[in-house]
């Protein structure tokens, strides 16, 4: 059974509201971004080392929680698993923020 090419590229639109929403997220992302980068930047009352150490924590949370998606699907995969095959999916896309996560270490490599 085929799915026409066109069907399912309009799954994926989120439409009008997605328009709109993206970019004002994209905009509140920079801004905590920067809000996060100058908090870090400027030691005002021991600031910088809380930040420091609350952001590795938060690093530390996401790449075991990508760590631990990625060996799960090495498992599943090593024992030929099949009845995994739907939370697989889930667990490959937790996996696949791995390639990301670099840009988020750049902050605790320049905090060391």
């Amino acid at each position: 059974m085929s799915v026409s090419h066109g069907k399912m590229a309009s799954n994926h639109r989120l439409g009008e509201l997605g328009r709109k929403i993206i970019p004002a997220a994209a905009v509140v992302g920079v801004a905590g971004i920067g809000a996060g980068a100058a908090m870090g930047w400027f030691d005002v009352g021991g600031v910088k080392e809380h930040f420091f150490r609350s952001y590795v924590m938060a690093f530390m949370v996401a790449v075991s929680i990508c760590l631990g998606a990625l060996f799960f699907v090495i498992l599943q995969h090593c024992v030929k698993a099949g009845w995994s095959a739907v939370v697989r999916r889930l667990a490959e896309g937790l996996a696949s923020n791995l390639i990301w996560l670099w840009i988020a270490f750049i902050p605790v490599f320049v905090g060391m």
